[in-house]
Parts: C-alpha cells; sequence; structure tokens
C-alpha cells in the first residue's frame, strides 16, 4: 500500500514537534484509520528528514529584534558537565545557533552570539536570558546597543512570556 504524502508529512510535524514515534502512530490511527509500525515511522524519518534539510538550508524566516539565549547543564558523571547553548529569536521560534561546550565562559557564549547574528544576518535589538554573567558580559562586548532582559528561571515558560 502506498501511504499518501500528507500521512507522512504529518508523522514528520509531530516527530519535530516533540511527539513520541509511538504517539505518532497512535495520532495517524485515530486521524486516518492507518496504524504503521515504529519502524515505518523511523524509515520516513531517516528518508525525509535530510531531503528537507538540504531544502530548507538556505531558508531564513523574518527574524525579529528580540532574542531568547539559555543553555542546559548536562552532568555526565557527577565531576564532569556539558554545557548545551541555544539562541532562538522570540518571534518565530527560529533556531537561530546552537553550541557545544565543556565550559560555561563568556567566549563561549560570544561565539553563540556570533553564530547566530550570521545565521540572522543583524543583530538584535534585546536579548532575554537567565541572570548568567557569561551572556550578560559577552552581549556588552559583542554590542552596548542591546539591550538584556532578565527573565528567572524560577517562573514556567508562560509566565516569562506574559512578562515580554
Amino acid at each position: 500500500m502506498k501511504v499518501p504524502a500528507d500521512y507522512v508529512s504529518s508523522a514528520l510535524s509531530m516527530y519535530y514537534s516533540g511527539m513520541s514515534v509511538n504517539d505518532i502512530c497512535t495520532t495517524l490511527k485515530q486521524e486516518h484509520n492507518y496504524y504503521p509500525s515504529n519502524s515505518v515511522v523511523y524509515k520516513w524519518i531517516d528518508k525525509y528528514t535530510p531531503l528537507a534539510t538540504k531544502y530548507f538550508r538556505d531558508y531564513y524566516p523574518q527574524i525579529g529584534d528580540t532574542w531568547i539565549a539559555d543553555e542546559t547543564m548536562l552532568n555526565l558523571d557527577g565531576e564532569h558537565s556539558i554545557w548545551f547553548y541555544d539562541i532562538i529569536d522570540s518571534d518565530t521560534r527560529f533556531l537561530l545557533a546552537s553550541r557545544v561546550a565543556i565550559s560555561r565562559t563568556t567566549n563561549d557564549a560570544k561565539r553563540l552570539m556570533e553564530d547566530a547574528k550570521k545565521r540572522a544576518g543583524k543583530s538584535p535589538k534585546e536579548i532575554l536570558t537567565d541572570s548568567n554573567r557569561s551572556y550578560v558580559d559577552s552581549i556588552r562586548r559583542y554590542s552596548e546597543a542591546i539591550q538584556t532582559t532578565y527573565k528567572p528561571r524560577h517562573l514556567k515558560r508562560e509566565q516569562r512570556e506574559h512578562h515580554k
């Protein structure tokens, strides 16, 4: 049976929105009365992700003037940590830059800022961040014209969005 393209595109959209493969299969069953196996969904992901990546490689949405910078720490063994840095556009949620580092320094944040500016083709007017000192220092080194707004980590995402 040839699977309709909208089933596959729906499955990919659900996958990249964070749904589990099991939930994708269940949703396709509910919406289209078609229940693929997990391996079928994984094959779609493996087959179509490189095509989509190639097609959208040079796509640039209209980036706003406010960016969100954040980092996540992964503790490896109690002694060593890895930091995952991201900057996204506040309006579109477009990922402007990501970086993995073994440190949490101003230079790490500065490189992230440079990558984001290159990808966006411009600098932001404002950056929303937690109070991580490396962001503040790198933003000041990068440009005095950029406003930094702190969003406390203890607020839920919806509350942070409301405080814009």
